[in-house]
């Protein structure tokens, strides 16, 4: 019967699984006291129900609430420049009260959102006079990161409707339409690296108490506890739409990696930040914090947010585009890390011979040891990224440098280096061209955006003098702490 009803369009598929969902599990759960909780069965195939663009958002929010009806609230969240996750919290039934009467769902915000510090402190050259409208992208909303809530994407807006400059989400957006223009599309996924930590009874932070614990080792999935808490993790993933691909132990005590699946651009970081979200939620219910700070042991493994990227258009394998693209990335790699590496602690993590993309402007085929590892055809894994960036501006930048590279038919004159570059003779490093290192610090590398007029210019620079100023007053609020203290004060906020 179900399925004649979704053939002859009366019921959706996610309407006929809530059906079957209704009659048979949660009205045996009820007759016979059964108290199980619901796990959805999932099938990595399947993606979440895709809502078509060409829907009023009035209507794409009601298709929603029907197929996820215990929907109360709604996360509409936006990334700061401090790459620091915000929200505002709408009740569904003031979100649906509000598109009676506006095609949009967007609410009122203050200027001063996108000059924030970390402590709520606006720069000098931003102001609290003035407000944005913050509109919701619905094609964003998924369930999570808790029962009852959904997320959903937001972008500024001027009170005209016209999108805000200084937008990071937007910028990616423009990039992404850029690029499209050159016959130029994408497929990005990220790895998650992030490390679990204990919470002491005076609430400090504590290292994971496993000795065991190592790269791809079996000791580190020792314990019902860890194993409960990474089911519940893989599973709160797959209701919100979110497939793991793979996840395992990572090097340093407590860190995991989590691999998601490729999608477009704006759909990857979306996910991306989802993901974190659902994470770290699920990580507080067992009274432990995840955290994505780069360095959080000097001995061990530091902890990235590697972005895989290939050129999904139809001649993306052609090396006479994806070659220029990545010649692009490598001319303006410099400028990018000051997006990518965008938190004093992300230079921490800048060690050559340690896997994480070294301290030189370098490529190489399956080398680990460079910025950009060529894996295969335009399939590239970009390693200097961490979890503190903006993910939509570094993720911009990128694109953005790479278009260009294509627009100009720039040539990869950086040659396949096949060792550590930091191991390289005078002789080798003069053939492959090696020769530029990476900014050593923050400082280093918001100079480099600042003297990189062609990045600077394809970015936008009124969103660069914004970027810089608002790090530049974060390097003095971090300064003022003790080496003790800030890196503390960092791991509770990411």
């Amino acid at each position: 019967m179900l399925t004649d009803y979704v053939q002859s369009e009366v019921l959706s598929v996610s309407q006929a699984v809530r059906t079957v969902e209704d009659i048979f599990f949660k009205t045996s759960n009820d007759l016979y006291n059964l108290h199980l909780p619901f796990k959805p069965l999932v099938n990595s195939t399947i993606p979440l129900p895709i809502r078509s663009a060409v829907n009023s958002d009035q209507d794409t929010l009601t298709t929603f609430l029907i197929e996820y009806s215990s929907t109360k609230f709604l996360r509409m969240q936006f990334l700061d420049y401090t790459s620091t996750p915000r929200l505002r919290i709408v009740p569904v039934k003031r979100a649906l009260a509000l598109l009676e009467n506006s095609p949009q769902l967007a609410i009122g915000i203050t200027k001063a959102s996108l000059g924030l510090l970390q402590n709520d402190t606006i720069i000098p050259t931003a102001s609290s006079v003035g407000e944005y409208k913050l509109q919701a992208d619905l094609s964003s909303l998924r369930p999570g990161p808790y029962e009852g809530y959904a997320f959903v994407q937001t972008e500024f807006h001027e009170q005209n409707g016209s999108t805000a400059t200084l937008c990071p989400r937007s910028l990616l957006r423009g990039a992404i339409l850029k690029a499209k223009s050159q016959n130029l599309e994408f497929l990005i996924g990220f790895e998650i690296e992030i490390v679990f930590m204990s919470r002491s009874e005076d609430g400090a932070l504590e290292t994971l108490s496993n000795s065991g614990h190592a790269w791809s080792s079996n000791r580190a999935l020792h314990g019902n506890k860890i194993l409960d808490m990474l089911h519940q993790i893989y599973d709160s993933l797959a209701v919100s739409g979110i497939y793991l691909e793979q996840w395992h132990p990572e090097s340093a005590t407590g860190q995991y990696e989590f691999i998601l699946p490729p999608l477009p651009p704006l759909q990857a970081a979306d996910a991306l930040l989802h993901a974190r979200e659902i994470i770290s939620t699920v990580v507080a219910g067992y009274s432990m914090r995840a955290t994505l700070y780069p360095k959080p042991f000097p001995d061990m493994a530091g902890t990235a947010s590697h972005l895989h990227i290939s050129i999904s258009s139809p001649d993306g394998e052609k090396k006479e585009v994806y070659e220029p693209f990545y010649a692009g990335v490598l001319k303006h790699l410099q400028g990018i890390i000051a997006f990518t590496y965008s938190n004093p602690s992300s230079y921490d993590r800048m060690v050559d011979g340690c896997w994480a993309g070294g301290s030189w402007v370098a490529w190489g085929t399956q080398n680990r040891e460079t910025a950009l590892r060529k894996i295969e055809g335009s399939h590239f894994e970009i390693k200097v990224i961490d979890g503190l960036s903006n993910i939509y501006l570094a993720v911009a930048a990128i694109i953005a440098a790479g278009t260009q590279g294509v627009k100009d038919k720039l040539e990869l004159t950086l040659g396949d280096c096949l060792k550590d570059p930091a191991l390289l003779s005078d002789q080798e490093r003069k053939t492959l061209g090696v020769n530029d290192r990476l900014p050593k610090d923050l400082e280093a590398a918001l100079q480099a955006l600042k003297d990189d007029t062609e990045l600077t210019e394809l970015i936008g620079k009124d969103v660069v003098d914004r970027y810089v100023e608002v790090k530049k007053a974060e390097m003095n609020l971090l300064n003022g702490m003790r080496a003790s203290e800030r890196k503390n004060w960092i791991m509770e906020r990411y």
